[in-house]
């Protein structure tokens, strides 16, 4: 199931993917190829309990940005899925 993820402090993740209840991958996306992690973002992970996420940019290359997050591109999206065992939508 597909949820976007907003506290009223600011923590958010634009969508974050569900297997059950349990949240398993989340996604930031940005309009920029040099996109960065916003401190709502890394709050959300740690509310969410450090699931992985991708920041995802037009046509930036893939990188890690840190411990759980990676920025890909926007053509990578269902290979990422795939990889997480999710089908894309």
């Amino acid at each position: 199931m597909p949820f976007f993820y907003r506290t009223a402090a600011g923590a958010e993740l634009d969508l974050v993917l569900m297997k059950g209840t349990v949240p398993t991958i989340a996604f930031e996306f940005k309009y920029s190829n040099s996109p960065l992690v916003s401190k709502g973002n890394t709050e959300a992970m740690k509310d969410l309990g450090m699931l992985p996420v991708f920041v995802v940019a037009p046509t930036a290359p893939r990188a890690r940005v840190r411990e759980g997050v990676e920025i890909i591109a926007v053509r990578d999206l269902p290979a990422v899925l795939a990889e997480h065992g999710m089908s894309a939508i």
